[in-house]
């Protein structure tokens, strides 16, 4: 096994201490981080986790397609909403951290 060693800034750092002490408001700093920093150290671990879970054989079904009702498009645009204002709160609370 190997180690992926990502440069952590000393902002990122602050952050990641952040996001360990309140672990409900990741969804937020990662929004905002993907409207201002879309390459940062967070991102690029969260993405790595979310590889290493797609592997794992009791989480496979959670990134399998599954068959798309006429409902599911109210739920994408809800969900899609729901992003953009994770997006700007984030944003907004990373100018806090």
């Amino acid at each position: 096994m190997s180690v992926i060693a990502l440069p952590v800034s000393g902002k990122d750092r602050r952050r990641i201490s952040f996001v360990l002490r309140f672990p409900r408001l990741l969804s937020l700093v990662d929004g905002g981080l993907s409207l201002t920093e879309p390459s940062s150290a967070i991102r690029s671990k969260l993405f790595v986790m979310l590889g290493i879970l797609e592997c794992q054989v009791a989480y496979t079904h959670l990134f399998l397609p599954k068959p798309f009702s006429a409902f599911d498009f109210v739920r994408v645009f809800f969900f899609g909403i729901c992003a953009a204002y994770r997006g700007v709160l984030g944003y907004f609370l990373l100018r806090l951290i």
